[in-house]
């Protein structure tokens, strides 16, 4: 796919979200090329990250510092956090009685993944110009990303509603954080909380 027509599949995306995921599934890709597609998307966010990293050092520490100094670790956690995401998508949707399923749901996620990569690529190419502009361009891109997640789900299984899409996604989010930190807790991944005097 080159440039031009990337763009105008972005643009398909955000503007017509049930036309782009109706020409994504009929490309009938096999589930290796949908594997494919998704280890190229993480390794690809792994490698600006770490050219931003490079361009503009973090003053952050701990996890994130971490991550971002091991590109390995980053792109298979981003892996398994877009396939346990795609997992979500496609389960709960159809707990609402929507028709996607999780190869599609893969796929689309694989794509806006795609889509807010070049999103940060060129938000990191007018940092080098507009370094004040840095918090205003990170804003536009995480607007953009919840944008699309939400359009390209609703298209996904054919709900009517973003505005309950959007409520749906945020609370998956929500109970999926905790059932997490509770399992964390019990594993001793995370700190116990500490008792009140």
């Amino acid at each position: 796919m080159n440039p031009s027509a990337f763009t105008r599949m972005a643009m398909l995306t955000l503007q017509r979200p049930d036309r782009a995921i109706a020409m994504m599934r009929g490309l009938q890709l096999p589930m290796a090329d949908r594997w494919a597609a998704l280890a190229l998307a993480t390794v690809l966010s792994s490698i600006l990250a770490g050219l931003a990293n490079l361009m503009f050092p973090s003053q952050a520490g701990g996890a994130s510092a971490l991550l971002v100094a091991s590109p390995i670790v980053l792109t298979v956690l981003q892996f398994f956090a877009l396939t346990a995401a795609a997992a979500l998508m496609a389960r709960v949707g159809q707990m609402f009685g929507g028709h996607g399923n999780f190869p599609d749901a893969l796929l689309a996620l694989t794509w806006i993944d795609l889509i807010i990569i070049a999103a940060q690529a060129v938000q990191l190419a007018l940092m080098v110009v507009l370094p004040s502009a840095s918090t205003m361009l990170s804003l536009a891109t995480l607007a953009l990303y919840v944008v699309l997640a939400v359009r390209v789900t609703t298209a996904l299984h054919g709900f009517s509603n973003p505005f309950l899409v959007a409520l749906g996604m945020v609370s998956t989010l929500m109970l999926t954080g905790a059932v997490l930190s509770v399992v964390l807790a019990m594993l001793g991944l995370l700190p116990a909380p500490e008792a009140l005097p």
